[in-house]
């Protein structure tokens, strides 16, 4: 068999799927001819199906040496690096890879994926709409702008490029998990349904779909059935961590602790975004001693969570530990007001020796919590108290009832659509007779600056806020906090103050489901939306409790 036969077999293992093979016929072409550049672009490619990215990156780099100049090379190459979840470095020959050839489909089509994982979503539309121009019937570039649509929140422009893609290659199945995962977002619960089930029927053990079809599931309450869909994809591939994590998180919003938190551990797999601090030092796990040991904790995620763990460092002191704490910097004069911390730190500064670790969010599994043994006595954090002089000058007390209102959180979490509230839904209750409103909400819009501003019984001193320890002071001159499912919720639980959280159909696992109050902050009342998307029935609720509220506390105050 000459080198140009084998490398001709090596293509249709390739396209067929069988990549071992395609890989050895590649090393018996280039055997005969080392310096064959499509042998090696093609070794690079059975690498990659393979799952041999590192060899992978390796076999284009090779090709990419011997003509520096060949395009392919080029695409091939930032598409491998993409799969190393080296997104800069990809996006380097990729955008080289279009200069030099920009009637290339294939080349555009790759940036604009590159850009989607960087999550420059209007570059990504802008390459891959280029893509589609060059090469229109391509549904590989079309599922790829549902990505691109779906990341810049134009979820129905995603729908109807999945769509097309479908339309073009029905047995699309990549494409059919988009489209599923994308109708969920709209709430399409049926379609989406439909659309998973399609994947399947084409891919059975397709690991994505079984974890999208779990979330699905939960998102409906019916978390039998997604637990079930997370342990399929976990049997067809026990290191698809991302179903072990899901799979814990619908078993804590069930109460079911105890495989929950093993289950949450698995976050440190499931991710290549944030990974787990290394320290020389071991990972306190709940087994070792702690009696004269000092442990760091540290904190790994978003400042809520931070707010809510930050009530482990008593109970170990009661092991006898010495507590350091390394978080946020807006939580740094906070946080020092905890039971147990001995010192604050902020991450990247220089630390105290200490004889262990641990994550905020692993000490629920070291010590071994239940629902009957969360440690929720309240408070647990307090303003310190040069916030406190300063807030009770620029908010002081009065005759009404004063409540701090907060309704929409980080508009860069996954979940936000979900979570926040609209503006618009919650002024009606700003017009409420006998209540005062304080606004804790940063960054108003201009609309939501001016209904605010404009009622008398109004204020917005979030201009002098300046960390979290500015909020926990103006919060302690309230009389009540209501809040979306933000930080400013767990802040308001942590110090002890009346908190009333607005939770979306389905909330995220700490507030578990069908209660009406939380084992995490005994201060707090959950508002809950009784259908998806459904926040009038909570507005209404809210505002008669709220009217009630106000007026009992008003007729107390004049009885004074």
């Amino acid at each position: 068999m000459t080198p140009q036969e084998t490398l001709e077999n090596a293509v249709l293992c390739v396209t067929s799927g069988r990549f071992a093979e395609a890989i050895t016929l590649c090393e018996q072409c280039l055997k005969a001819q080392p310096t064959h550049v499509g042998a090696w672009n093609l070794l690079g490619v059975a690498y990659r199906g393979n799952h041999s990215l590192l060899q992978s990156v390796q076999a284009h780099e090779r090709a990419l040496e011997l003509a520096p100049d060949d395009t392919d090379s080029r695409i091939y190459l930032g598409e491998s690096l993409l799969q190393c979840n080296r997104i800069s470095d990809a996006l380097t020959h990729l955008q080289k890879a279009v200069q030099m050839r920009p009637e290339s489909a294939h080349a555009w089509s790759s940036l604009g994926y590159a850009q989607t994982l960087h999550k420059d979503f209007e570059s990504a539309i802008t390459a891959l709409e280029t893509a589609k121009r060059l090469d229109p019937t391509n549904p590989d570039i079309l599922n790829r702008l549902g990505l691109a649509y779906r990341g810049a929140k134009q979820t129905d422009a995603a729908i109807d490029h999945y769509q097309q893609a479908i339309r073009l290659r029905p047995n699309f199945a990549q494409a059919l998990n988009n489209l599923g995962a994308a109708q969920q977002l709209k709430l399409q619960f049926n379609e989406a349904l439909v659309s998973y089930n399609q994947a399947l029927e084409i891919q059975p053990e397709y690991l994505s779909v079984w974890n999208n079809l779990g979330t699905l599931f939960q998102s409906q309450h019916h978390l039998p059935e997604a637990i079930q869909a997370y342990q399929k994809a976990q049997r067809i591939d026990p290191k698809y961590f991302q179903a072990h994590v899901n799979e814990g998180h619908a078993r804590l919003l069930m109460g079911d602790f105890g495989i929950g938190w093993l289950k949450h551990e698995y976050r440190w797999l499931a991710t290549r975004t944030n990974p787990q601090r290394s320290f020389t030092q071991p990972l306190w796990r709940g087994e070792e001693s702690l009696a004269g040991k000092t442990i760091l904790l540290h904190s790994e995620q978003g400042l809520g969570d931070t707010i809510q763990f930050i009530r482990y460092p008593e109970p170990l002191t009661q092991l006898g530990a010495t507590v350091l704490l390394e978080i946020q910097p807006s939580l740094l004069r906070l946080a020092a007001t905890g039971p147990g911390v001995h010192s604050v730190h902020t991450y990247g500064n220089s630390l105290p020796a200490f004889d262990f670790h641990c994550p905020l969010m692993s000490l629920p599994l070291a010590f071994k919590t239940t629902l009957e043994t969360i440690p929720n006595q309240t408070p647990y954090l307090s303003a310190p108290t040069d916030a406190l002089i300063k807030w009770k000058a620029i908010v002081p007390r009065g005759a009404n009832l004063k409540v701090g209102i907060v309704w929409r959180g980080n508009p860069t979490h996954e979940n936000d659509a979900n979570r926040s509230v609209p503006f618009t839904l919650l002024e009606p209750l700003l017009d409420l007779n006998h209540a005062d409103f304080v606004n804790l909400q940063l960054g108003l819009s201009d609309p939501e600056s001016n209904a605010f501003h404009q009622r008398s019984n109004c204020m917005d001193p979030t201009g002098e806020i300046l960390d979290y320890a500015d909020t926990a002071a103006l919060i302690t001159q309230l009389d009540l906090v209501i809040s979306a499912d933000t930080s400013v919720a767990h802040l308001a639980g942590a110090l002890g103050k009346p908190v009333w959280i607005l939770l979306p159909f389905s909330p995220d696992w700490r507030w578990m489901l069908d209660r009406k109050d939380s084992p995490w902050y005994p201060s707090a009342q959950l508002f809950r939306q009784p259908t998806p998307q459904a926040w009038m029935p909570v507005i209404s609720a809210l505002t008669t409790s709220l009217s009630t509220v106000a007026q009992a506390f008003n007729s107390s105050t004049a009885d004074q």
